[in-house]
């Protein structure tokens, strides 16, 4: 069960080629369970997302790529894309991920260009506990 869950969002715009940009950064100790990356244009689907806990990258994926693995399909990796009028890029673990001091989710643009805004909503806890 996750305890004090809440949701954090960040939004940028009119981002620039090869850019790294700070979507989301909370500075506590705490549990990741899931986040939602919503990108709105741009011309090939380069950009990447990280999310990082504690200074480590845990996943680093682009939306081509994304599709490419065919995460755009059921799978069991924790990463899924949809790509309705924009592109969301879904992360979601079987069980919760604890970090001891520190998440951000970060867009590293790379080639792209044209991207007209991205949204990131993560959802985390102050701890998880279960039932003894």
């Amino acid at each position: 069960m996750i305890v004090g869950a809440f949701n954090k969002t960040g939004i940028r715009t009119q981002l620039s080629k090869n850019a790294t940009a700070d979507l989301i950064v909370l500075d506590s100790p705490g549990v990741f369970v899931s986040a939602a990356i919503i990108k709105s244009g741009g011309s090939n689907d380069h950009c990447e997302v990280r999310l990082i806990l504690d200074g480590v990258i845990v996943v680093a994926i682009n939306y081509a790529a994304a599709k490419t693995a065919c995460f755009d399909k059921p799978n069991n990796s924790g990463i899924s894309l949809s790509s309705d009028v924009a592109k969301t890029l879904t992360i979601q673990f079987c069980e919760p991920i604890q970090y001891k001091s520190s998440l951000s989710v970060q867009i590293f643009t790379g080639s792209e260009e044209g991207i007209a805004q991205v949204f990131a909503r993560v959802i985390v806890g102050t701890t998880c506990s279960y039932p003894s």
